[in-house]
């Protein structure tokens, strides 16, 4: 059985698939803007988030790179924190999971910690609800057991 628990939250993505989007509504007026109109340090900052968004597109959502995923399978929890980086631990070995809130980036971490360390993980969105998921499994896990 496998369940996909969590996954890394998209805010600022979306927010570059808004400015694509918009250029390609608006596609016409920015390319006569940046032709005509702007100035010199207009045209470079226009340039500049045309050029990031496009490449920030193809990375997160053409390549579908997991990042910050949670995975039950088989009562092992499956942590893939980045592409190349998969934390598996059972679910027996989870002591505790809390959250840890950085008031000035105003910022929420999940924090699991197991019998042998303490593992991080940041940007998942919904972090409540995941948490709730987590708290709920190993109580399910400790109950049987």
């Amino acid at each position: 059985m496998k369940k996909i628990i969590a996954k890394r939250s998209n805010k600022f993505h979306l927010f570059l698939l808004l400015i694509i989007a918009f250029i390609i509504i608006e596609g016409y007026d920015i390319i006569t803007l940046i032709n005509n109109d702007a100035n010199g340090w207009q045209k470079e900052i226009i340039k500049f988030l045309l050029t990031f968004a496009f490449f920030d597109f193809l990375y997160y959502k053409l390549l579908s790179i997991p990042k910050n995923i949670i995975v039950l399978e088989n009562d092992i929890l499956l942590i893939y924190k980045d592409r190349f980086e998969e934390i598996r631990i059972p679910i027996n070995d989870i002591l505790s999971i809390s959250n840890k809130v950085d008031s000035k980036k105003k910022s929420s971490t999940l924090v699991i910690n197991t019998k042998d360390r303490g593992i991080r993980i940041y940007g998942i969105g919904n972090l409540k609800a995941v948490m709730d998921e987590l708290n709920q499994l190993l109580k399910e896990k400790h109950d049987a057991n």
